[in-house]
């Protein structure tokens, strides 16, 4: 849970504030590393969210239900839920990676990205946005 939370505030904090905005011609404005610090962003925060509710779980097994305890509450089981929380965290937002397009186009270089004007439009992206909004919640 700690990982989880360092890196959201890396990604959210310290690379999008801080360094985006201080270096706004860095290597950050490349549209590759734009396209993939969003997808972390996402991802990282999903994983944190995510990670917490499973905690969460398993205090209230230890703390309430004696009974199951024994048979939930082991290293194996949480490192089995944390995998499995963390590779769906991620996985569910590699389209994200293909969301964005770059800005323009300085010499051989992509800069900046914004949204693929298909995004708003496309029966793809929106059946990814709906099925986005309905997994999330059932993770």
């Amino acid at each position: 849970m700690a990982v989880a939370d360092i890196m959201v505030c890396i990604f959210n904090v310290i690379v999008r504030n801080v360094l985006s905005y201080h270096f706004p011609d860095s290597f950050l404005a490349y549209t590759c590393t734009c396209r993939l610090t969003s997808f972390i962003q996402i991802s990282c925060v999903q994983f944190s969210v995510w990670s917490t509710v499973s905690f969460t779980v398993d205090r209230f097994f230890a703390i309430c239900c004696q009974k199951l305890k024994s048979k939930y509450c082991t290293e194996r089981t949480a490192a089995v839920i944390l995998t499995t929380v963390c590779l769906c965290s991620f996985l569910i937002h590699i389209p994200v990676y293909f969301r964005y397009e770059p800005s323009y186009i300085a010499g051989d270089i992509r800069w900046g990205c914004h949204p693929v004007a298909e995004y708003a439009s496309s029966p793809a992206w929106k059946t990814y946005k709906w099925f986005a909004k309905l997994l999330v919640p059932l993770l």
